[in-house]
């Protein structure tokens, strides 16, 4: 839902006169200003309460962004599962819709594919009934450990030149959770993601390939950092909506006619169920 508001009441909201708001908008139910600081153009951005209970003064509410008969079936299954998501989903929908504004494209395209890749990466969690658990303490969480490990034992030299190298047992058992853990890690987006799309996280079917490339390109393009030397043409509306429509065919079969024939053949059973309870 857009918003647009005076700049003397959103700086008097906000407390800071020298910031002059360029556009107010909401953004996962929170106001959000995007602004630059007077004097030097830098862009920032001020996030405010909830709009329900703090909206500044002289604000004017517009019509929220309009999704067509299909998007509309996408979001009203997404929000019976989980409003979170279907935020996510409306939330990247109206980014799209609106004007680019100078200065602002890339910024604009990074938070739509963070939205989208968001609700692919939280998509099984919503659908299946039993997911792969993200291991606890993460690969990441247990390098972070080795340095301060490894400056208590100063002496340790890994690099030797021998085959068989002395280590603490302390240290022998970092390591030894580490790989563990980064083993049961790889892979398991790519395992949680064939369950949902052919319910076998063992199967290798065509539309997986699809989907994994479908959700590199929004972490590519999420992540600033990991294209900045390559300075790529930003994707193009029809580009986005090409791969959002991916994400949105999953949506409709695994959350929508699914779930429906799932729960028809369901009421055949207790009927049938309940039948044979009558005749014996």
């Amino acid at each position: 839902m857009a918003v647009a508001g005076t700049v003397g009441a959103v700086r008097e909201d906000i407390g800071v006169a020298a910031v002059q708001p360029e556009r107010i908008f909401v953004c996962a139910g929170r106001l959000r200003v995007i602004a630059a600081r007077a004097g030097t153009g830098i862009p920032v951005m001020w996030a405010g309460e909830h709009v329900a209970t703090h909206l500044p003064r002289d604000v004017v509410m517009l019509e929220p962004t309009t999704l067509d008969e299909r998007q509309e079936r996408v979001a009203k299954c997404l929000e019976e599962r989980g409003s979170r998501l279907a935020g996510m989903y409306r939330s990247a929908l109206h980014l799209l819709r609106g004007k680019p504004e100078v200065g602002f494209e890339v910024a604009r395209v990074s938070m739509i594919c963070h939205c989208i890749r968001e609700l692919m990466i939280n998509l099984p969690v919503l659908i299946l009934d039993k997911l792969e658990p993200r291991p606890d303490p993460s690969s990441g969480s247990l390098t972070r450990k080795l340095p301060r490990l490894l400056a208590e034992h100063p002496d340790l030299d890994l690099s030797a030149d021998q085959d068989i190298l002395p280590v603490p047992r302390a240290v022998a058992q970092a390591f030894d959770s580490l790989i563990k853990t980064a083993a049961k890690e790889d892979g398991r987006n790519t395992r949680n993601a064939a369950a949902l799309l052919a319910g076998d996280e063992t199967a290798k079917v065509p539309v997986l390939k699809q989907w994994n490339a479908t959700y590199g390109f929004f972490v590519s393009w999420a992540h600033l950092d990991r294209d900045s030397e390559n300075h790529r043409d930003l994707p193009s509306d029809e580009d986005l909506l090409t791969k959002i429509r991916i994400v949105e065919d999953v949506i409709e079969v695994r959350a929508g006619v699914f779930f429906e024939n799932v729960r028809t053949v369901r009421d055949l059973l207790d009927d049938i169920n309940y039948t044979g309870e009558e005749r014996s």
